[in-house]
């Protein structure tokens, strides 16, 4: 009979074999990473954004952004424009390439967690937050610098 500190180990590979398939299967079906799939994803319901705003909103560093933009660029799903009013500033937005990569590429394991993490009590909300902060700290991952992307791997990985 298992012991329950590996019932615990078990569940978490579990979690970290979904997200590693997820993220594999992902990028054979789109050739995207998760983090580029939601960066894609919140270019389409913004339209235009800059890249303070990507950074904000995706709660990532601006040097991940542009390295994010940059390899997105290359591959021709999003396009940069320089501000007319201020040079300095740009806007990132879809490509129609990078419109119809969004539409074919599957859901992400990412978008069913949140839908299904809104789908309990507030309450059972807040304990799933304080179990799993206290596993981090288990791990002595409470320091390590995250952004709220299920993916392996940095953020600007190009799936392959």
């Amino acid at each position: 009979m298992p012991s329950r500190s590996e019932d615990a180990l078990i569940s978490l590979r579990q979690i970290l074999l979904a997200v590693e398939v997820d993220s594999r299967f992902l990028a054979k079906q789109s050739a995207l990473n998760p983090s580029q799939f939601i960066l894609l994803q919140l270019l389409h319901t913004r339209n235009k954004m800059t890249p303070s705003e990507i950074a904000r909103d995706m709660s990532l560093a601006h040097a991940t952004v542009s390295t994010l933009t940059d390899k997105l660029k290359q591959a021709g799903l999003i396009k940069r424009e320089v501000s007319v009013t201020d040079k300095r500033s740009q806007t990132i937005s879809l490509t129609d390439l990078g419109r119809q990569t969004l539409l074919q590429a599957p859901d992400i394991l990412q978008r069913r967690f949140e839908t299904g993490f809104k789908n309990i009590s507030e309450e059972r909300q807040q304990q799933m937050i304080s179990v799993l902060g206290q596993i981090s700290v288990l791990l002595g991952a409470e320091n390590i610098d995250a952004a709220p992307l299920l993916d392996v791997g940095p953020a600007t990985d190009l799936s392959e």
